[in-house]
Parts: C-alpha cells; structure tokens; sequence
C-alpha cells in the first residue's frame, strides 16, 4: 500500500518541478507558440534590405512628366504670355480713351463783402465760397500719330512670335533630352544584363579550367588569360552599373 502512494508523491514533485523548469506540454506550446513570433519580429543581422524595383515609365509618361516638372519651359511659357499681354496693349492705343476727373478744394474762410441798395436789400459782391469742387470728362481718339501705333503694334507681335518659337525651341529641346535620356538608360540596363550573363560565363569557364588545370588537361596560361578576362568583363559590369545610376540621376 505504501509503494503507489509514494510513487504518487514522486509524480506529483516531479510534475512541479517540469512545470518551474518549462518542460510542461502546455510550457512546451506556448514557447512553440512565441517562438515564431519572435523571429518574425526580430530582423536576421547582416540581412540586406531589397532595393524597391524601379517603376516602369514608358517613353510617352516620361516626356509628359518632363514638361510638368521642367521650370525652364515654364518660364518660357510665361515669357510668351507676357509677350502676347504686350500685343494686346499695343493694340489698345488704336481705340479711343476715355478718361474722367474729379477734384475737391478747402479754401479759407473770408469775410462777405455785400453792398447794400437803395431799395433796402443786399448785393453780395465777394460771397464766401468755403469749398470748391470740379470734375472733368474727356476722348481721346488718335487720328494720326505718324505711324508711332503702328509700329509699336509690329514691334510687340514680333516680340510674341520670337517668344512662340523660342517656347517650341525650348520644348523640343527637352523633349530631345528626355528621349536621349530615356533610351541612354535602357541601354545602360540592357548593358548591365549582358555583362552580368558575360561574368557568369567567364566564372563556369574559369572553373571548369581549375579542375582541368588539377587533371592535368590545361595549361597554366590559358587559366591566366581566362582570369584576365574575367577581370575584364567585372570592370565592363561596374562600369555599365555606374552608367545606370548616372542615367537614373
């Protein structure tokens, strides 16, 4: 009788001291549990965060975006509304003006001087005028000014056709650019992409001259000339991805 009750206490201690140490089913389960969850949330030292992949832009969005975001067409843009303002302004003096005044005087107070008649009343010779208003309306219509409108109207529609066509100078100009630009860097990419298949080559070819070289079935400077050219196509690579990132700038 006394042999299951003192293996009964033994099994009950040691469930306890499982249940303090974590060697428990459910302890088990909830650190199964927050295991993942750590590592989820914990980033993995030395891991390198992707670059974000470049957006893809086709030639037509390129050049709108161009021509939203370039300052110097805007100026260009303003430069013709003001020119084409100059004309209207110019236009205007063939038409008759009309201009219109009004003024308003304090004068000081003087003594009335009045003469008095005969017949008992009184002639005011000198009243007192305390204020003194005036107002003036007049056209103005040039009938002949020897050509000075005239010129002037030429002058400034020459002014606003020299600033259309320096506007559209100006806006192919930047699309030439954006175009040159555009393709410059699909190139330069297009130029990273063979370079790197190049590199990848030149590395299975190297190793494969490596094991050759240990079978004795290749010379030494074919490995050498191999390495050499290897070399030659990593420094090609670097050079196109420096291309890229200048053409992205």
């Amino acid at each position: 009788d006394r042999a299951p009750g003192l293996a009964l206490v033994l099994l009950v201690l040691a469930w306890a001291a499982g249940a303090a140490l974590g060697f428990t089913p459910a302890a088990r389960a909830q650190t199964d549990g927050a295991a993942p969850q750590a590592s989820q949330s914990a980033p993995t030292e030395g891991a390198e965060t992707a670059d974000p992949a470049p957006m893809a832009l086709s030639l037509d969005e390129a050049v709108a975006r161009a021509r939203e975001a370039s300052p110097r067409l805007e100026g260009l843009e303003s430069l013709v509304a003001s020119a084409r303002g100059g004309t209207r302004e110019a236009t205007a003096a063939r038409f008759p003006q009309l201009t219109a005044s009004a003024g308003y005087t304090r004068l000081s107070e003087e003594r009335t001087r009045a003469l008095t008649l005969p017949s008992g009343s009184t002639l005011e010779l000198a009243p007192n005028l305390p204020a003194r208003w005036r107002s003036r309306i007049g056209v103005t219509w040039p009938l002949w000014t020897g050509g000075r409108i005239g010129g002037g109207v030429d002058a400034a529609r020459a002014v606003e056709r020299a600033a259309e066509q320096e506007a559209q100078g100006g806006e192919q100009d930047l699309v030439l650019e954006t175009v040159s630009a555009y393709w410059t860097l699909v190139v330069a990419r297009e130029q990273v992409e063979a370079f790197d298949r190049s590199f990848a080559a030149y590395e299975a070819h190297l190793h494969d001259l490596e094991q050759r070289l240990e079978a004795g079935t290749a010379a030494r400077n074919e490995l050498l000339a191999t390495q050499v050219e290897r070399d030659r196509a990593d420094l090609a690579r670097l050079q196109a991805r420096k291309r890229v990132q200048v053409a992205q700038q």
